[in-house]
């Protein structure tokens, strides 16, 4: 459990699903009649908001973006539950599941990582 906290206390998860939900915006509905799930507004702000709390994280506030980010992906799963099963594509079912396991990671790590001590980034001197 240990390695899964320090996996999730580089915000290396939260980049993984904010670059997947940016970088895979659907551009079209799948099939006449079917409407877009999820919208690009929808990936956009979901998106944002993760690799703003990865920017909380790397910036040393882990406890409190770890609380953010697992906020935000439950609202994601919640808002986007619907569609998971009825999108026939697999970019819904993908950033869904992403998610949700993006913010159970970070639901454990805000219930277990240390109050307020911040993760020590080694700082390269130019000499």
């Amino acid at each position: 459990m240990q390695d899964l906290l320090k996996l999730y206390a580089t915000g290396t998860p939260a980049i993984a699903t904010g670059g997947f939900l940016l970088g895979g915006l659907p551009r079209k509905a799948p099939a006449p009649g079917i409407p877009l799930r999820p919208s690009r507004l929808s990936c956009a702000g979901f998106g944002g908001a993760h690799l703003l709390g990865a920017l909380m994280i790397y910036d040393g506030d882990v406890k409190n973006g770890a609380g953010f980010l697992a906020v935000w992906g439950w609202l994601y799963g919640l808002a986007h539950a619907g569609s998971f099963f009825k999108q026939p594509g697999l970019y819904g079912k993908s950033a869904s599941l992403l998610a949700t396991m993006s913010a159970a990671g970070y639901t454990l790590l805000f219930l277990y990582a240390p109050p307020t001590k911040p993760i020590e980034v080694p700082q390269t001197v130019p000499e």
